[in-house]
Protein backbone atom coordinates (compact mmCIF):
# COMPACT_ATOMS: atom_id res chain seq x y z
CA UNK A 1 0.00 0.00 0.00
CA UNK A 2 1.55 3.43 -0.95
CA UNK A 3 0.25 6.09 0.64
CA UNK A 4 0.73 10.13 0.01
CA UNK A 5 0.65 12.24 3.25
CA UNK A 6 0.12 16.06 3.19
CA UNK A 7 2.70 16.93 5.95
CA UNK A 8 2.61 20.60 4.96
CA UNK A 9 1.03 21.36 8.58
CA UNK A 10 4.55 20.23 9.57
CA UNK A 11 6.04 23.58 8.84
CA UNK A 12 4.36 25.59 10.26
CA UNK A 13 4.41 26.88 14.03
CA UNK A 14 3.02 23.75 15.81
CA UNK A 15 -1.02 23.45 16.17
CA UNK A 16 -3.87 20.93 16.38
CA UNK A 17 -3.52 19.75 13.56
CA UNK A 18 0.56 20.02 13.32
CA UNK A 19 0.49 18.03 15.74
CA UNK A 20 -2.27 15.50 14.57
CA UNK A 21 0.03 15.31 11.16
CA UNK A 22 3.33 13.96 13.27
CA UNK A 23 1.76 11.91 15.49
CA UNK A 24 -0.36 10.47 12.82
CA UNK A 25 2.75 10.02 10.48
CA UNK A 26 4.80 8.34 13.16
CA UNK A 27 2.20 6.26 14.02
CA UNK A 28 2.16 5.20 10.21
CA UNK A 29 5.64 4.38 10.55
CA UNK A 30 5.13 2.27 13.49
CA UNK A 31 3.21 -0.10 12.15
CA UNK A 32 3.78 -0.07 8.71
CA UNK A 33 7.80 0.37 8.35
CA UNK A 34 9.59 0.89 5.33
CA UNK A 35 8.96 2.91 1.95
CA UNK A 36 5.45 2.64 1.63
CA UNK A 37 4.81 6.45 3.13
CA UNK A 38 5.57 9.64 1.37
CA UNK A 39 5.28 12.79 2.87
CA UNK A 40 4.53 15.94 1.01
CA UNK A 41 5.73 19.32 2.25
CA UNK A 42 4.74 21.11 -1.35
CA UNK A 43 6.68 21.27 -4.25
CA UNK A 44 8.55 18.39 -2.97
CA UNK A 45 7.34 14.66 -1.85
CA UNK A 46 10.01 12.11 0.41
CA UNK A 47 9.41 9.20 1.77
CA UNK A 48 10.82 10.46 5.23
CA UNK A 49 9.11 12.37 8.00
CA UNK A 50 12.77 13.39 9.21
CA UNK A 51 12.61 15.53 6.49
CA UNK A 52 10.59 17.95 8.39
CA UNK A 53 12.04 17.03 11.89
CA UNK A 54 15.37 17.29 12.13
CA UNK A 55 16.85 20.52 10.93
CA UNK A 56 14.43 22.38 8.54
CA UNK A 57 16.86 25.41 8.25
CA UNK A 58 15.82 25.73 4.71
CA UNK A 59 12.37 24.91 5.43
CA UNK A 60 11.63 27.50 8.49
CA UNK A 61 13.15 29.69 5.78
CA UNK A 62 10.79 29.00 3.26
CA UNK A 63 7.88 29.04 5.61
CA UNK A 64 8.85 32.64 7.44
CA UNK A 65 8.89 33.80 3.07
CA UNK A 66 5.58 32.13 3.20
CA UNK A 67 3.78 33.65 6.15
CA UNK A 68 5.61 37.38 4.95
CA UNK A 69 4.07 37.13 1.71
CA UNK A 70 0.52 36.08 2.77
CA UNK A 71 -0.06 39.60 4.24
CA UNK A 72 0.43 40.84 0.46
CA UNK A 73 -2.83 40.28 -1.07
CA UNK A 74 -1.70 40.75 -4.64
CA UNK A 75 1.47 38.93 -3.69
CA UNK A 76 -0.65 36.34 -1.97
CA UNK A 77 -2.77 35.26 -5.49
CA UNK A 78 0.38 35.00 -7.25
CA UNK A 79 2.47 32.48 -4.62
CA UNK A 80 -0.53 30.34 -4.75
CA UNK A 81 -0.83 30.33 -8.19
CA UNK A 82 3.28 29.19 -8.26
CA UNK A 83 3.02 26.81 -5.90
CA UNK A 84 0.24 24.67 -6.86
CA UNK A 85 2.17 24.51 -10.61
CA UNK A 86 5.41 23.28 -8.09
CA UNK A 87 2.78 20.99 -6.53
CA UNK A 88 1.54 19.65 -9.65
CA UNK A 89 5.14 19.44 -11.31
CA UNK A 90 6.00 17.33 -7.88
CA UNK A 91 3.62 14.80 -7.84
CA UNK A 92 2.92 14.13 -11.91
CA UNK A 93 5.48 11.47 -11.55
CA UNK A 94 3.97 9.46 -8.86
CA UNK A 95 1.48 7.30 -8.34
CA UNK A 96 -0.15 6.24 -5.07
CA UNK A 97 -2.96 3.68 -3.94
CA UNK A 98 -4.03 6.32 -1.24
CA UNK A 99 -3.87 10.19 -1.24
CA UNK A 100 -4.32 10.94 2.83
CA UNK A 101 -5.20 14.88 2.92
CA UNK A 102 -4.49 15.66 6.46
CA UNK A 103 -5.73 19.52 5.91
CA UNK A 104 -9.15 19.97 4.42
CA UNK A 105 -8.70 20.77 0.94
CA UNK A 106 -7.08 18.22 -1.92
CA UNK A 107 -4.20 18.83 -4.15
CA UNK A 108 -6.69 17.74 -7.34
CA UNK A 109 -3.26 17.03 -9.39
CA UNK A 110 -2.27 13.99 -7.17
CA UNK A 111 -2.31 10.71 -8.74
CA UNK A 112 -4.18 7.93 -6.51
CA UNK A 113 -6.59 4.70 -5.99
CA UNK A 114 -8.51 6.49 -3.50
CA UNK A 115 -8.50 9.96 -1.66
CA UNK A 116 -9.55 10.14 2.18
CA UNK A 117 -9.54 13.92 3.20
CA UNK A 118 -9.48 14.82 7.28
CA UNK A 119 -11.93 17.79 8.29
CA UNK A 120 -11.10 18.65 12.06
CA UNK A 121 -13.98 21.07 11.84
CA UNK A 122 -16.28 23.53 9.98
CA UNK A 123 -15.07 26.94 11.49
CA UNK A 124 -14.19 28.49 8.42
CA UNK A 125 -18.16 28.55 7.70
CA UNK A 126 -18.20 31.58 9.82
CA UNK A 127 -16.99 35.15 8.93
CA UNK A 128 -16.55 36.06 12.71
CA UNK A 129 -13.70 33.54 12.87
CA UNK A 130 -12.07 33.23 9.67
CA UNK A 131 -9.31 35.29 8.35
CA UNK A 132 -10.49 37.40 5.11
CA UNK A 133 -8.43 35.30 2.68
CA UNK A 134 -8.75 32.31 4.38
CA UNK A 135 -12.39 32.46 4.42
CA UNK A 136 -12.47 33.20 0.24
CA UNK A 137 -10.10 30.27 -0.16
CA UNK A 138 -12.46 27.65 1.65
CA UNK A 139 -15.46 29.62 -0.21
CA UNK A 140 -13.88 28.86 -3.36
CA UNK A 141 -12.58 25.29 -2.64
CA UNK A 142 -13.53 23.37 0.24
CA UNK A 143 -17.18 22.27 -1.54
CA UNK A 144 -16.18 21.54 -4.92
CA UNK A 145 -12.77 19.83 -3.84
CA UNK A 146 -13.94 17.40 -1.17
CA UNK A 147 -16.92 15.84 -3.09
CA UNK A 148 -13.86 14.13 -5.64
CA UNK A 149 -13.14 12.28 -1.96
CA UNK A 150 -13.69 8.83 -1.71
CA UNK A 151 -13.79 9.04 2.56
CA UNK A 152 -13.67 11.89 4.75
CA UNK A 153 -12.11 11.31 8.20
CA UNK A 154 -13.63 13.56 10.63
CA UNK A 155 -12.39 13.53 14.72
CA UNK A 156 -15.71 13.33 16.23
CA UNK A 157 -19.16 12.22 15.71
CA UNK A 158 -20.12 15.43 16.53
CA UNK A 159 -18.11 17.36 13.19
CA UNK A 160 -19.18 13.78 11.28
CA UNK A 161 -22.36 14.74 11.36
CA UNK A 162 -22.20 18.39 10.71
CA UNK A 163 -20.33 17.45 7.44
CA UNK A 164 -23.55 14.95 6.89
CA UNK A 165 -26.02 16.90 7.17
CA UNK A 166 -24.88 19.90 5.93
CA UNK A 167 -23.37 18.26 2.49
CA UNK A 168 -25.63 15.95 2.28
CA UNK A 169 -23.33 12.80 2.04
CA UNK A 170 -24.34 9.15 2.70
CA UNK A 171 -23.24 7.80 6.16
CA UNK A 172 -20.67 5.24 4.35
CA UNK A 173 -18.60 8.21 3.17
CA UNK A 174 -18.08 9.76 6.24
CA UNK A 175 -16.34 8.28 9.01
CA UNK A 176 -14.94 9.33 12.59
CA UNK A 177 -11.86 8.63 14.18
CA UNK A 178 -10.45 10.02 17.70
CA UNK A 179 -7.45 11.50 18.25
CA UNK A 180 -5.04 10.35 20.60
CA UNK A 181 -2.60 12.10 23.67
CA UNK A 182 1.24 11.90 24.13
CA UNK A 183 1.26 9.54 27.13
CA UNK A 184 5.37 9.90 27.55
CA UNK A 185 5.01 13.63 28.03
CA UNK A 186 1.17 14.35 29.47
CA UNK A 187 0.95 12.39 32.53
CA UNK A 188 1.09 13.02 36.33
CA UNK A 189 4.68 13.08 36.74
CA UNK A 190 6.13 16.08 37.80
CA UNK A 191 9.19 17.37 36.90
CA UNK A 192 10.54 20.51 39.61
CA UNK A 193 13.82 21.21 37.08
CA UNK A 194 11.14 21.89 34.19
CA UNK A 195 11.01 26.22 34.44
CA UNK A 196 7.33 27.63 33.46
CA UNK A 197 7.84 30.78 33.75
CA UNK A 198 4.91 30.72 35.99
CA UNK A 199 5.08 30.83 39.66
CA UNK A 200 2.13 30.87 42.67
CA UNK A 201 -1.45 29.11 41.91
CA UNK A 202 -3.41 29.75 38.46
CA UNK A 203 -5.99 29.14 36.10
CA UNK A 204 -4.85 28.23 32.91
CA UNK A 205 -5.84 28.58 28.87
CA UNK A 206 -3.92 26.84 26.13
CA UNK A 207 -4.70 27.64 22.72
CA UNK A 208 -4.78 29.74 20.14
CA UNK A 209 -5.50 33.75 20.68
CA UNK A 210 -8.64 33.91 18.17
CA UNK A 211 -12.37 35.27 18.44
CA UNK A 212 -13.52 31.69 18.25
CA UNK A 213 -11.60 30.43 21.29
CA UNK A 214 -13.80 32.73 23.52
CA UNK A 215 -10.99 34.40 24.99
CA UNK A 216 -12.74 37.97 26.05
CA UNK A 217 -15.42 35.61 27.65
CA UNK A 218 -12.58 33.96 29.65
CA UNK A 219 -11.26 37.10 30.68
CA UNK A 220 -14.70 38.56 31.88
CA UNK A 221 -15.68 35.68 33.68
CA UNK A 222 -12.26 35.72 35.64
CA UNK A 223 -12.55 39.72 36.57
CA UNK A 224 -16.27 38.39 37.88
CA UNK A 225 -14.61 36.36 40.36
CA UNK A 226 -14.82 37.40 43.61
CA UNK A 227 -11.52 39.45 45.03
CA UNK A 228 -10.33 37.14 47.23
CA UNK A 229 -10.20 34.18 44.66
CA UNK A 230 -9.47 36.70 42.19
CA UNK A 231 -6.09 37.47 44.50
CA UNK A 232 -5.25 33.94 45.19
CA UNK A 233 -4.99 32.35 41.32
CA UNK A 234 -3.74 34.40 38.57
CA UNK A 235 -5.12 33.69 34.87
CA UNK A 236 -2.12 32.37 32.48
CA UNK A 237 -2.82 32.70 28.79
CA UNK A 238 -0.23 30.02 26.81
CA UNK A 239 -1.64 31.58 23.47
CA UNK A 240 -0.10 31.51 19.60
CA UNK A 241 -1.51 32.19 16.47
CA UNK A 242 -3.08 35.32 17.74
CA UNK A 243 -5.30 36.78 14.59
CA UNK A 244 -8.30 39.67 15.49
CA UNK A 245 -6.95 40.09 19.08
CA UNK A 246 -5.73 42.59 20.80
CA UNK A 247 -2.48 40.77 23.01
CA UNK A 248 -1.26 43.58 24.77
CA UNK A 249 -4.81 44.46 26.08
CA UNK A 250 -4.92 41.13 27.14
CA UNK A 251 -2.37 41.88 30.17
CA UNK A 252 -3.65 44.86 31.03
CA UNK A 253 -4.56 43.38 34.02
CA UNK A 254 -1.37 42.43 36.48
CA UNK A 255 -2.91 38.95 37.15
CA UNK A 256 -3.51 38.02 33.89
CA UNK A 257 -0.06 36.69 31.79
CA UNK A 258 0.23 35.78 27.90
CA UNK A 259 2.68 33.32 27.38
CA UNK A 260 3.11 33.21 23.70
CA UNK A 261 4.53 30.56 22.36
CA UNK A 262 5.85 26.91 24.22
CA UNK A 263 7.79 25.03 22.01
CA UNK A 264 8.73 22.32 24.57
CA UNK A 265 5.63 20.19 25.54
CA UNK A 266 7.62 18.61 28.91
CA UNK A 267 7.40 22.78 29.03
CA UNK A 268 3.72 22.53 28.57
CA UNK A 269 2.67 19.73 30.76
CA UNK A 270 4.64 20.83 33.62
CA UNK A 271 2.24 24.03 33.07
CA UNK A 272 -0.48 21.97 33.09
CA UNK A 273 0.11 20.01 36.10
CA UNK A 274 0.99 22.98 38.32
CA UNK A 275 -2.28 24.86 37.11
CA UNK A 276 -5.15 24.71 39.68
CA UNK A 277 -8.06 24.66 37.00
CA UNK A 278 -8.17 24.16 33.42
CA UNK A 279 -10.19 26.43 31.45
CA UNK A 280 -11.98 25.82 28.00
CA UNK A 281 -13.88 28.25 26.66
CA UNK A 282 -14.16 28.19 22.91
CA UNK A 283 -17.12 28.65 21.34
CA UNK A 284 -17.01 25.56 19.02
CA UNK A 285 -13.87 23.08 18.60
CA UNK A 286 -13.68 19.70 16.40
CA UNK A 287 -11.47 18.16 18.95
CA UNK A 288 -9.65 19.81 21.64
CA UNK A 289 -6.41 18.92 22.71
CA UNK A 290 -5.77 21.09 25.30
CA UNK A 291 -8.57 20.05 27.73
CA UNK A 292 -7.43 16.38 27.54
CA UNK A 293 -3.79 17.14 27.82
CA UNK A 294 -4.79 18.97 31.12
CA UNK A 295 -6.62 16.14 32.44
CA UNK A 296 -4.12 13.79 31.61
CA UNK A 297 -1.43 15.65 33.91
CA UNK A 298 -4.22 15.81 36.54
CA UNK A 299 -5.50 19.40 36.35
CA UNK A 300 -9.29 19.68 36.74
CA UNK A 301 -11.21 21.17 33.48
CA UNK A 302 -13.98 23.05 32.88
CA UNK A 303 -15.12 23.23 29.53
CA UNK A 304 -17.97 25.20 27.29
CA UNK A 305 -20.19 22.91 25.38
CA UNK A 306 -19.23 24.59 21.99
CA UNK A 307 -18.91 22.13 19.07
CA UNK A 308 -17.99 18.58 20.07
CA UNK A 309 -16.07 19.23 23.43
CA UNK A 310 -19.21 17.53 25.34
CA UNK A 311 -18.45 14.22 23.05
CA UNK A 312 -14.84 14.25 24.10
CA UNK A 313 -14.19 15.34 27.21
CA UNK A 314 -17.20 13.26 29.07
CA UNK A 315 -17.62 13.11 32.45
CA UNK A 316 -13.96 14.78 33.05
CA UNK A 317 -15.03 18.26 32.81
CA UNK A 318 -17.68 20.46 34.11
CA UNK A 319 -19.58 22.67 31.02
CA UNK A 320 -21.19 25.83 30.87
CA UNK A 321 -22.62 27.23 27.73
CA UNK A 322 -19.67 29.52 26.39
CA UNK A 323 -22.39 32.73 25.76
CA UNK A 324 -23.03 32.70 29.60
CA UNK A 325 -20.11 35.13 31.14
CA UNK A 326 -21.87 34.79 34.36
CA UNK A 327 -22.34 30.70 34.18
CA UNK A 328 -18.57 30.25 33.08
CA UNK A 329 -17.48 32.15 36.42
CA UNK A 330 -19.50 30.35 38.42
CA UNK A 331 -18.25 27.16 36.97
CA UNK A 332 -14.68 28.59 37.84
CA UNK A 333 -15.53 29.34 41.20
CA UNK A 334 -17.32 26.08 42.16
CA UNK A 335 -13.81 24.20 41.28
CA UNK A 336 -11.36 26.44 42.82
CA UNK A 337 -13.72 26.46 46.17
CA UNK A 338 -14.08 22.84 46.45
CA UNK A 339 -11.34 20.16 47.19
CA UNK A 340 -13.75 17.69 46.67
CA UNK A 341 -15.24 19.05 43.28
CA UNK A 342 -11.86 19.73 42.26
CA UNK A 343 -10.45 16.01 43.19
CA UNK A 344 -13.37 14.44 41.35
CA UNK A 345 -12.68 16.56 38.10
CA UNK A 346 -9.22 14.98 38.19
CA UNK A 347 -9.90 10.96 38.84
CA UNK A 348 -12.92 11.79 35.74
CA UNK A 349 -10.35 13.67 33.73
CA UNK A 350 -7.82 11.05 33.93
CA UNK A 351 -10.10 7.75 33.12
CA UNK A 352 -11.62 10.06 30.20
CA UNK A 353 -7.94 10.59 28.73
CA UNK A 354 -6.99 7.05 28.92
CA UNK A 355 -9.61 6.75 25.78
CA UNK A 356 -7.57 8.21 23.77
CA UNK A 357 -4.51 6.99 21.97
CA UNK A 358 -2.38 7.50 19.13
CA UNK A 359 -1.90 3.77 18.46
CA UNK A 360 -5.87 3.35 18.37
CA UNK A 361 -5.81 6.32 15.84
CA UNK A 362 -3.06 4.90 13.79
CA UNK A 363 -4.53 1.49 13.77
CA UNK A 364 -8.19 2.48 13.16
CA UNK A 365 -6.87 5.19 10.25
CA UNK A 366 -5.11 2.48 8.30
CA UNK A 367 -8.00 0.21 8.33
CA UNK A 368 -10.00 2.78 6.98
CA UNK A 369 -7.36 3.10 4.07
CA UNK A 370 -7.41 -0.55 3.88
CA UNK A 371 -11.08 -0.61 3.46
CA UNK A 372 -11.47 1.58 0.77
CA UNK A 373 -8.95 -0.01 -1.11
CA UNK A 374 -10.85 -3.25 -0.85
CA UNK A 375 -13.72 -2.07 -2.30
CA UNK A 376 -11.83 -1.87 -5.82
CA UNK A 377 -11.13 -5.82 -5.13
CA UNK A 378 -7.70 -5.08 -4.12
CA UNK A 379 -6.21 -6.58 -0.71
CA UNK A 380 -3.15 -4.68 1.24
CA UNK A 381 -1.99 -5.86 4.54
Amino acid sequence: MKVLVNAQPLLTKKTGVGNYVLKISEEFLKTCPGNEFSFYYGGVSVNSLDFALAGMGGIKKMEGLRKFIMQIPKVRGLYGRVKKLASRRALSMQEFDVYFETNFVPELSVKAGKTVIMVFDLSFLNRDWTPDYRFKFFSENFEKNISRADLILTCSETIKREIIDRYGYPEQKVKSVYLGLDFNVFNLNKNASVNTGLSGKYILYVGSIQPRKNIQGLLEAYRNLPPALKAEYKLALVGFDSWNTDKKALTADGNIKLIESVEDDRVLAEIYRNASLFVMPSFYEGFGFPPLEAMACGCPVVSSTGGSLPEICGEGALYFNPHSIPELAARMEEVLSSEMLSSSLREKGLKTAERYTWEKCGKETLKVFRDILKQRNESFE
